[in-house]
């Protein structure tokens, strides 16, 4: 994966705040949070299956379980919601 496929720390610092800020999200760990949202933004971007997800952005189970009920696991519709 290039670092161009990766949110900038500048933009993750952004989306870290607006996480923050939403009802309902839990930020507990900062680096947990920054691998599923770059893991998620790999699977929206890709359109792979989960099971391609790339090893270095966690395992396809632990990350698919993160899912907040109502997210469209295949399209991701219902997490602009959030």
């Amino acid at each position: 994966m290039t670092d161009r496929s990766r949110p900038s720390d500048t933009d993750w610092s952004r989306i870290q705040s607006l996480l923050s800020t939403t009802k309902g999200i839990r930020l507990t760990r900062t680096l947990g949070c920054r691998r599923f949202v770059e893991a998620l933004l790999w699977i929206l971007r890709s359109g792979a299956q989960w099971r391609m997800l790339p090893r270095c952005l966690g395992s396809w189970s632990s990350v698919f379980k993160q899912l907040p009920a109502g997210v469209d696991s295949a399209s991701g519709t219902g997490f602009t919601r959030y």
